[in-house]
Order: structure tokens, then sequence, then C-alpha cells
């Protein structure tokens, strides 16, 4: 038993001696070790190697790790960082490794390329309004030809023009990028910039400075007569709109008109601005009254109200019972010159009973100056039955008798 004891002990010591022996089998030397270098240079690590193994370059930056096969050559082993390493500024950490065991490790710094390619813009809104409260604001990041951005304090020119004068104003970056707010005039106008770092030049930038919002304005009418014919238009117009800084509104500014009628009926129209000013129509209505009027941007500018009346269009018009056919003639129907009313008018024709309730509604429009209300679809019991028929606000009654026949 003790003799199995002493043939496993050494068998384990064996064995570590061996592992041992082939750690230390292999050296390692540094040959050729950058430090610094600058993007997009060729790097090159070169060791001295004796020893079978063949140890992995293990790399590490801000875009991840990589394990790197290196070239052997005899005694020499030699490693070529690929380029989106190599172009990469900042940190790189490398490790040599194999065999479970860091033999050598270090740090590469990479520093920007000398000549900035480029300078990244970014411009916002584009669309401000005047008055000096609104802004926008530019953001400019320096680059190198690999798009790795200058190291902090180099110097911005920014460029500007407004209303014809020009201003040049040079900034630093700051943790890699500079900023400015450009905050807008009282005129409404478009501002120019462009940003120059070095030998490069930003592309051409703008910002429309539009007007602010409209201050109150005035409105007027216009008609061709002032008749309740629902036929001619009313053309409503605004003054020329105007924010408080004097800008003329921008085009399209929406402009309501609200009517209101003499029984609080509430009618609007509505048009866009162009030059400043809004104009709309609406049909006159088919009955006399009183329009009230106010335009209106919502939410920002109104306009005081304005009061215009609507005479009846319909000075006469004739009302037969023809007992035979069952209907009521309409017509002919005389205008306020005294022509035969237009086609389109809607006549309302109302039959009560001898008791004076209400049995039946009836409406017609008026076709070349007449109309016809048919009554014997509705089977109307014989009797006594008055007539009211309302067109455009004149009225005329007519007795009728349905005998049974």
């Amino acid at each position: 038993m003790r003799k199995v004891t002493y043939i496993l002990i050494l068998a384990l010591i064996l064995g570590c001696s061996g592992k041992g022996t082939t750690e230390k089998s292999l050296s390692v030397s540094p040959l050729e070790i950058p430090e610094t270098i600058i993007a997009g240079q060729d790097v090159v690590f070169r060791f001295k190697i004796k020893g079978e193994s063949e140890p992995k370059l293990l790399l590490s930056n801000s875009m991840g790790k990589s394990i790197l096969v290196g070239r052997r050559e005899g005694e020499q082993l030699t490693f070529r960082l690929p380029a989106p390493y190599s172009r990469k500024t900042g940190l790189c950490r490398w490790f040599l490794v194999g065999d479970n065991t860091t033999f050598l490790s270090g740090e590469l710094r990479i520093t920007n390329a000398q000549a900035a390619a480029l300078i990244e813009t970014y411009l916002g809104p584009g669309n401000i309004y005047a008055g000096g409260a609104d802004h926008s604001m530019l953001v400019s990041v320096p680059v190198d030809i690999y798009d790795n951005p200058l190291q902090d304090s180099t110097e911005i020119v920014i460029n500007t023009e407004l209303a014809g004068f020009r201003n040049s104003e040079p900034i630093a970056t700051n943790k890699l990028i500079s900023w400015q707010r450009f905050f807008s005039a009282d005129e409404a106008s478009r501002m120019f910039l462009s940003v120059a770092s070095g030998e490069s030049r930003s592309k051409e930038l703008t910002v429309d400075i539009h007007p602010a919002i409209p201050t109150d304005f005035n409105i007027s009418y216009a008609r061709n007569h002032n008749f309740a014919d629902g036929n001619q238009l009313v053309a409503f117009s605004t003054s020329v709109l105007r924010d408080v800084y004097d800008n003329v509104v921008s085009d399209g500014t929406t402009v309501t008109f609200l009517i209101t009628n003499e029984v609080g009926i509430i009618l609007k129209t509505q048009g866009s601005t162009i030059n400043g000013i809004a104009k709309a129509g609406i049909l006159h209505p088919e009955r006399p009254g009183k329009w009230k009027v106010q335009g209106i941007v919502a939410g920002a500018a109104e306009s005081p109200v304005v009061t215009f009346d609507f005479l009846p269009a319909i000075r006469s018009f004739q009302l037969d019972w023809d007992r035979k056919a069952q209907s009521i003639r309409v017509g002919p129907v005389s205008g306020f010159l005294d022509q035969i009313q237009p086609e389109g008018l809607k006549i309302l024709v109302d039959l009560f009973d001898s008791q004076g309730n209400i049995v039946g509604k009836f409406s017609e429009i008026l076709s070349e100056g007449t109309a016809s209300v048919n009554l014997s679809s509705f089977k109307l019991l014989p009797g006594s039955y008055q007539v009211k028929a309302d067109l455009g606000g004149t009225i005329r009654e007519l007795n009728i008798d349905i005998k049974d026949e």
C-alpha cells in the first residue's frame, strides 16, 4: 500500500513539473512597440520569441475587442493593426496572450490626423418667428479624414448674414463640439450661416424668420345689392394683416368670418391670406334679416363686428288653388325689380284645418318663377282649409275647400 502511495505522489509531481517547463520554455521580448501614432498610420508590433507556442495579440478600444494572429518568421513574431483600429482615435490597449498567460501588455494612443476633412453641422429649427424670443441653434463638429472629432479648443469661425449685415465670430470646441444660439430679429427675413475650421468649409445654411402672430385687424364687405335673394354673393375682405413688428403675416394664414343672423344662427366662411389680405364669400340669405360679421385668426387676433341688413327680395306672388288637380300653384313670382325670380328659391307651405290645427307641411323649389304643391297624395278629409305660403319671408294666404266627390 505504501508503494502505491509513493507512485501516485511521484506522478503528480512529474505532471506539475511538466506544465511549468512548458510555460518557462516560451521566451518573449519586445522588438518594436508603438506608443503614439496619428490616425491612419500603418501600425506594426514585433516581438522576439523563443519556443514552440505562438501567442495572440488581444486588442481593446471603443470599437470592442479583437484577437489578432501574428506572422512568425524564425524567432520574430509580427502583428499588423487593422485599419479600423488604426483610424479610430483614442486609447487602444493591447495584450500578448497565450497558454493562459499574459506575456506583455501596453497602450497605444492614437491622435487625430493633421487636417480636418470636413465639418459636420446641425442647425435647427429651420423656421423661427420674429421678435427676438425665438431662436435656432447651430452645432458644429470638426472631424479629421477618418471622421474622428478634433481635440478640444479647436477654433471654429461662424459667419452670419442677416438683413444685409455680416458677422464672423470665432468659438472653440468644448467636449468635441461647438454650439451657438441665433435669436430672431424683429424683421421677417432669412438668415444665412456658414462654418469654417482651418481649410475646411461647411455648406450654406439658412434659417427663415417668419412674421409673428398677427395683431387685430379690420374687415369690409361688398355686395351687388342688399336683397335676400339666396343667389348673389357677399364678399368679405380683411385689411393687411401685420404682426406687432409691422411684418406682413405669412401667406396662407387662415381668417374665419363668423356670421350671426337675426335668430342667433352662426354661419362661417374662411379665406387664406395672400400678401396679408384674406378674402372669402358667402351666398345671400333667402330671408330678410340682419347679419353681424367678425373676422378671427384663431387664438391670435380678431376684427370689430360689422353689421348690415338684407331686405325682402320678393315683392309679390300669386297663390291659386287647382281643385281638379288638387294642387296649389305658386307664381309667377316677382323679384325686387319686378323680374321673374331666379330658380332655386324654396317655398314653404303650411296647411291648417278649420280649427286652426296644422295638418301638413310642404316645400318646393321655384323653377322659372313658378312652383306647384300637389296635395292629392295627402288624402285630406272634406272640409275647409287654410294655406299659408312663405317665400323668402313674404307670406301669402289662401282658403281652399276639399269636397267629397
